[in-house]
Order: C-alpha cells, then sequence, then structure tokens
C-alpha cells in the first residue's frame, strides 16, 4: 500500500485550492462587474435633462435608497472629474471637464464614466454596496417607468417603456416573495452638508410631469402599492387617443396600447401572487438584510 507523503498532501491540497479559488474569485469579480455597472447607469442617468425629478420623490425605503445613492454619486463624479481636470492643466492628462456632469471634452463621455467608476465603494459590514442594492434599483426602475407611463402620451414611448417593464419582470421575485428589511444607509452614502445643500434643485413647475406620489419613506414598496398604480396606469391610456385616419390614430396608439396593457397584466399576474405580509419581516428574513464581508475586495 502507498504511502502519502507530505510532498503528495502539500500538491492535493493545492489542487483543491486552485479548483475552489477561481469559481469564488469569478462570482467576487461579476458582483464587482455589476455593481459598476451600477454606478455608470446612475451617471447616465443623472445626465439626462430634467433627472432632478426621478431621484426626488418621496416614497418607498427602496427608491429612497436609489436617491441616496444618486445623491453620491452627483458629488463623487463632480469632484472627480474637478481633480482630472486639474491634471489636465498640469499636464498629467488627457481628459478636461469642467466639473459637471454632461460636461466632457477632447474625448468620448462613456469612456470617462468608465473610468471614473471603475471601482466599488465599501466601507464595511453592513454597507450598502451589495447585489441587494441592485433589487432596491429594479424596484425604483418599475416605480418610475408605472409613474412616467401615467402621464405619457405618445405611443413610441409607450414601446420603450414597456421593453423596459418586460426586461425588469425578474427583479420581482427577488424583490416581492420573501420579507425584506430595508438596508440603513452607511458611510459610503455620506456628502457635505454645504454640497447637498447647494444640489437641492428649485421645485419643479412642469405640469407634463407626474404628481407627487404619497408619503411612503421607511417603508419598501409593496405588490399592492405597484397594483395601484398599475391600475392607474391601465385607465389612464384606455384614454389616449390619437387622430382617426392617421397612422398614428390608427396604428400607433393601438398597437402602443396593446403592448403596454400586456406587459401590464403580466405585472398584476405576478404581483398578486406574492404575500399580502411582504417586507414586513425582521433583520433575519429575506434578501435585504444580507451583508458582504467585511474584507469584500471591492476597492474603495
Amino acid at each position: 500500500m502507498a504511502v502519502k507523503t507530505d510532498n503528495d498532501v502539500g500538491v492535493g491540497v493545492e489542487c483543491k485550492q486552485r479548483s475552489v479559488t477561481p469559481e469564488t474569485t469569478s462570482v467576487v469579480d461579476l458582483e464587482v462587474k455589476l455593481l459598476q455597472s451600477f454606478r455608470h447607469c446612475i451617471i447616465k442617468l443623472l445626465k439626462l435633462e430634467g433627472s432632478d425629478w426621478l431621484f426626488r420623490q418621496n416614497d418607498g425605503a427602496d427608491e429612497d435608497l436609489i436617491d441616496r445613492v444618486a445623491a453620491r454619486e452627483r458629488f463623487l463624479y463632480e469632484a472627480e472629474t474637478r481633480e482630472m481636470n486639474r491634471l489636465v492643466h498640469t499636464g498629467d492628462s488627457q481628459y478636461s471637464f469642467d466639473g459637471k456632469l454632461g460636461s466632457v471634452q477632447k474625448t468620448d463621455e462613456t469612456d470617462v464614466a468608465k473610468f471614473l467608476v471603475s471601482s466599488v465603494p465599501h466601507c464595511g459590514e453592513g454597507c450598502i454596496w451589495t447585489v441587494d442594492l441592485i433589487i432596491s434599483f429594479g424596484v425604483w426602475c418599475i416605480h418610475r417607468i408605472l409613474e412616467l407611463s401615467l402621464m405619457e402620451s405618445r405611443p413610441e414611448l409607450w414601446g420603450k417603456y414597456t421593453y423596459v417593464l418586460n426586461r425588469l419582470q425578474g427583479i420581482m421575485d427577488r424583490a416581492f416573495s420573501k420579507s425584506r428589511t430595508p438596508m440603513t444607509p452607511c458611510f459610503c452614502l455620506q456628502i457635505p452638508a454645504a454640497h447637498q445643500q447647494r444640489s437641492n434643485p428649485p421645485p419643479i413647475s412642469n405640469g407634463s410631469l407626474p404628481p407627487p406620489v404619497k408619503q411612503g419613506r421607511g417603508k419598501c414598496t409593496t405588490p399592492a402599492m405597484l397594483l395601484d398604480t398599475i391600475k392607474d396606469v391601465e385607465i389612464a391610456i384606455s384614454y389616449r387617443k390619437g387622430r382617426s385616419g392617421t397612422a398614428a390614430g390608427d396604428v400607433a396608439f393601438p398597437k402602443g396600447k396593446g403592448n403596454l396593457a400586456s406587459v401590464l397584466k403580466r405585472y398584476k399576474r405576478r404581483l398578486s401572487n406574492k404575500p399580502v405580509s411582504n417586507h414586513e419581516g425582521g433583520p433575519e428574513s429575506g434578501f435585504g438584510s444580507s451583508k458582504v464581508p467585511s474584507s469584500s475586495p471591492y476597492g474603495s
């Protein structure tokens, strides 16, 4: 019978480590890439004209968390672009900025945005920068698209909203199948008080924007809340009509209404099957309470 030597054992342990480490690393890498994409997406949204409205709604805890993330990302983006502009003047960089969102010069905006979000914040135990943040973002997106659909009268945009809602259906099981505890904002979301006051935009008086949502801060958006909004959207689009005898009235409007109504029915069916007591669990329940070890190699 062959006897294993220390060298044989060492080789076996090394082979086992090789079989585990790449898989573990790949999971972490995927999570990092997902969160980097999320940061990039938030910056792209902040650059949109009128985007202040998107991040000023006083509704559920998920949405409030995304609003805070957006405020922090705006602060970081403007600070980092100012620093890169300083490097331009010292000859240490090929980029040029004026320190404001949407004002990149001499280079492609996408490349610069990717450079500025090359890492993911992580302040330790209890940090909000985990995959659970993507669930909150999904809820935020669904809420915002439904509110925009409520006021929209252009069938071409109904098509875009329908496409996005279709892509977001997968988030519903993660967001509403189990009770979740709202994530508590962490150190990563802190911004100087002076910047916070300076960045608060004036009240919006544009009558075409959706009305203010109901007070709901501190509580997660529930299936029942979204079902109420969907009902309002269905009523609103049922009254939208184009001029008879035109391509818009005879083709675009009926097709757009039909497609949007179809995806809303799917949402109603899936949301109606979710637990009524959702989002009322304790810290041990659901996705929002999961933590990432403080040693997570995300960078800062």
